[in-house]
């Protein structure tokens, strides 16, 4: 699986993170609207999330995870 934003391959470096609206983007796409916007705003639904929601303190999307990995495998 990719970022909808970004399109890359989650990875190790690129972690899929879950955010509160259920919706699932990379970290270093977190990253870049949060420093921008000092708090989440999801490009899709654009629910505005808390100042204090960093990107690093969202849950882990695991199965979007193991699906990249499993793509790079074959």
């Amino acid at each position: 699986m990719e970022c909808p934003m970004c399109w890359e391959l989650y990875a190790q470096n690129r972690v899929a993170r879950n955010l509160l609206c259920g919706h699932t983007y990379c970290s270093i796409c977190l990253e870049t609207i949060f420093n921008i916007h000092k708090r989440i705003e999801c490009p899709l639904c654009r629910t505005k999330h808390e100042p204090h929601i960093k990107p690093n303190l969202l849950s882990k999307n695991y199965v979007a995870m193991d699906l990249a990995s499993k793509f790079l495998e074959v």
